[in-house]
This record gives structure tokens, C-alpha cells and sequence, in this order.
């Protein structure tokens, strides 16, 4: 009896242990809990869909000027962890070379294989991106923008990987002797015999100075860019009213117990709350969470990357989200930290228009805010994007015409016909709340926005 008694509690404890853990994982703090799926001693935290979503691409070249860009799922998933275990390999193995100036001539000449962030990476969070200990990154003492992966063409079990800050032109190098250097190099020479229209050229290698640092544009040879168009979709909308049994379907994900939610709806907005969670639906398509669990202490001061996967965990929770999508950039202010995702589709990201940002109030389609490794705020502009293979778009401006029309209304708004830093150029579908969305031209200059 004694025996099975002593069973028995053992049993309950591990029961109640799966709970609470669940509990955790789910509705609290996501910091400590690992996403990595980790098979062996050379896998790395990067083959993991929260780290997947911090690059809107990764840049293929073959030394001839016209690099490839790729950044839909499927390249990720079947090819990035080759390279993830590059860097990986170069950062645990390798030796460190040094710091020294990028010559972009120089170091585009060969093969290559750039991940190209949309933010700066602190230096001390880089160990942690790529699951090393922190003295395997000691020698990166710059934030970072850049990684280039150089495979030695002709000793086969070695590459360069480099650690770069564009703005500054610093680059951090290491040499590493590795079978993942052949890897590498096959998914390379796979990608560079497809022919691709669009391609991209890098700034300082083709001598346009107008830049504030070396950026990779858009080009194509012929007169213009044919491309099809993106069809936009509400799913919780009928055309008229909201489908109110759709949209309690998308609720329900943030609750734990959604039966012993309450509803309520008062000049059109739809609101949805218990104890610790409220959820609304806008008029204007917004769909927000606002959670109220106390909060930790003990986690106060947690790392870009502790807050970044339980933001991550979160989204992977938001099952109805139908688009890759990745990080634009994020925001620190008042010891919380929110990031900013967009859309990416047929190999190009999406962005909203102005009059879409004035209309939703966000920056992007997804906002996430953190603090302490919690999430206390979730915003998601509902719109499924799809390929629309009926209808065929072309682009006939090419990004210097694009760059001097944005110069002229820079300087018509601004008064000031020297303009400052072009921060950036890129091709983006440009959601204006329509139904089909086409490519358009986005110029930053001085961090004012022009669309072309």
C-alpha cells in the first residue's frame, strides 16, 4: 500500500509539473525556455524560425556584379542551416584574423553568401545569435549589420566569414578549415546558375557615393521588370460585416481557457477579455492583445535576444497568420522593447503605405512589445497576401531615375536643395488598403520616406 501511495504522488506531482510548465510556455515568460531544436554539437540557434525571421533576405554572389537575393521559406529552410553552421564553425574553430577596412571591390570579386540584417546587432549579442560562448565573439567589438561567407575556391575545406559594420566600413575576420566550407560553395554554385531577373549591385562597388554606407539595389537588364502583382484579403471580413464566428477563432489563440472569456462590443470595436488578457478587433482591421500578468523582476534587464524569442513564441502561438514575414526593426524606450515585422512574398518583402500606416496607426503589419522577457502588447494588421498569377505588372524606373525623383520631392518638401544621407532604396509591394498591390519604389532619405 505504502508503495503504491508513494506511486501515486509521484504520478500527481509530475502531472501538476506538466501544467504549470505548460502554463509557462505559454501565456508567461518565454526568456528562459529554449527554441532551439539543437541535433548535435554543430547545429546553431540560427537554424531556428525565431532567428530565420531576423533576416528579410540573404545575398548569393558569383563575383560578376549581379547578386541574387532569396528570401522566401523554402530557401530558408533547406539552405540556411549550411550556412548557419559557417558561421558557427568560424566563430567556435577558426582563427581570428583581425579588424580591417571593407574594400567592397575586393571582397565581392569571388563566391559569397551575405546575410544582410535591417538593424544593428550589439557585438555582445552575436554569441548568443549563433549559440557560441561569449569569449568565441570577444574579438567583435562593434555592432554589427553584415555577415559575408567567403568558401575558398581553392583549398575546398576552408572559408572567410567576416563580421561587418557597413556604416563604419569595420570588418571583423575569421578563417576557418571546415567540411562546411563544400557545403556552402554547391548551395552557391545552385543558386547563381538560375536566372533570375531581378538581381542587385552593390553601391560602393559601382561607385554611387550618394549613400550613406554600401547598400545592395535592385536592377534588371532590359527596359523594365515584369512581376506579378499580390492579391490583399481581410478573412474576418464578408465584404459588408465581420464574420464574428472567424473572428473569435483568431481570439481564441490568446486565451488560455477561451470558453470563460467574456465579449463585448461597443462602437464597432469587438473586445474580448478575462482576468489577465484583453483582446479587440477595430474598424480599421487591427487586431490587439494586451496582457496583464504581474510582472517578473528577476528578469529586469534581459538581453535584444532573451526578449526577441519569447516575442517569437508568441508569434508562432498567432496560428493564423498565413505570410513569412521577418523583422523590420525594433524600438527601445522605457525599459520595454517593441519590434516591428512586415510581410515578405514572391521574393520580395511588403511594406504599408503611408496612408495605411496613418490609417492602422503601425509602423508595420505585426508589433510586438516586450518587457522583461513578456509580452505586454501584440498588434496585428489582419490582411492575407497572395500571389495573383493572372495579372502581370512591370516597373519601367530604374533606382536612379526612382532615387532623383525622391531627391526632387525631398527638396520641394524640405525647401533645401542639398539633400542629406540616402539611407536606402528598395522594391517593396506597397499596401495601400486595396485588393491588388503592386511593386513600388521606397527611398529613405534623412528617415523621411518617399514612395515612388
Amino acid at each position: 500500500m505504502r508503495i503504491l501511495r508513494a506511486k501515486n504522488l509521484i504520478i500527481t506531482f509530475f502531472v501538476l509539473l506538466a501544467v504549470y510548465q505548460t502554463g509557462r510556455l505559454w501565456f508567461e515568460d518565454y526568456s528562459n525556455h529554449s527554441l532551439f531544436k539543437l541535433s548535435s554539437a554543430d547545429s546553431v540557434a540560427g537554424n531556428d524560425t525565431a532567428y530565420t525571421s531576423l533576416l528579410e533576405g540573404i545575398l548569393i554572389g558569383n563575383g560578376n556584379g549581379q547578386i541574387i537575393k532569396k528570401c522566401d521559406s523554402y530557401f530558408f529552410s533547406e539552405y540556411k542551416e549550411d550556412f548557419d553552421n559557417a558561421i558557427y564553425a568560424a566563430l567556435n574553430k577558426g582563427n581570428f584574423i583581425g579588424e580591417e577596412q571593407i574594400n567592397w571591390n575586393s571582397t565581392l570579386k569571388g563566391k559569397f553568401i551575405i546575410y544582410e540584417y535591417n538593424f544593428e546587432i550589439e557585438n555582445k549579442n552575436i554569441a548568443k545569435l549563433f549559440s557560441v560562448s561569449s569569449r568565441k565573439a570577444a574579438e567583435i567589438t562593434k555592432s554589427i549589420d553584415s555577415i559575408i561567407i567567403i568558401p575558398n575556391i581553392i583549398t575546398e575545406n576552408s572559408l572567410t566569414v567576416m563580421f561587418i559594420n557597413t556604416k563604419e566600413s569595420k570588418g571583423f575576420k575569421y578563417i576557418v578549415k571546415n567540411e562546411s566550407a563544400k557545403k556552402v560553395m554547391e548551395n552557391i554554385n545552385t543558386f547563381i546558375e538560375s536566372e533570375d531577373e531581378l538581381y542587385y549591385i552593390s553601391s560602393d562597388q559601382n561607385g554611387f557615393d550618394v549613400f550613406e554606407k554600401n547598400i545592395f539595389i535592385p536592377a534588371w537588364n532590359s527596359n523594365n521588370f515584369s512581376y506579378n502583382s499580390i492579391t490583399a484579403q481581410n478573412p474576418l471580413s464578408d465584404g459588408e460585416s465581420v464574420i464574428i464566428s472567424k473572428l473569435e477563432s483568431y481570439v481564441n489563440v490568446f486565451f488560455k481557457n477561451p470558453a470563460a472569456k467574456w465579449p463585448s462590443t461597443v462602437n464597432g470595436i469587438y473586445t474580448y477579455s478575462d482576468d489577465n488578457t484583453v483582446v479587440k478587433y477595430y474598424t480599421n482591421g487591427v487586431l490587439e492583445y494586451s496582457g496583464y500578468s504581474a510582472n517578473d523582476s528577476k528578469n529586469k534587464g534581459i538581453s535584444f535576444f532573451d526578449n526577441y524569442k519569447s516575442a517569437s513564441a508568441f508569434l508562432n502561438r498567432d496560428t493564423n497568420i498565413k505570410n513569412d514575414y521577418y523583422l523590420k526593426d525594433y524600438l527601445v524606450s522605457d525599459g520595454k522593447i517593441t519590434f516591428y515585422f512586415n510581410y515578405r512574398l514572391n521574393n520580395v518583402p511588403i511594406f504599408m503605405s503611408q496612408s495605411s500606416m496613418k490609417k492602422t496607426s503601425m509602423n508595420s503589419f505585426i508589433e510586438i512589445t516586450c518587457e522583461n522577457g513578456k509580452v505586454t502588447k501584440y498588434k496585428r494588421y489582419i490582411c492575407d497576401f497572395y500571389l495573383n498569377n493572372d495579372i502581370i505588372e512591370f516597373i519601367t524606373t530604374d533606382f536612379l531615375k526612382a532615387i532623383d525623383n525622391a531627391i526632387i520631392k525631398y527638396n520641394l518638401e524640405t525647401g533645401n536643395e542639398n539633400f542629406g544621407n540616402i539611407k536606402n532604396a528598395k522594391l517593396a509591394y506597397c499596401y495601400n488598403g486595396g485588393n491588388i498591390i503592386s511593386i513600388k519604389w521606397f527611398v529613405n532619405i534623412d528617415g523621411k520616406i518617399y514612395t515612388l
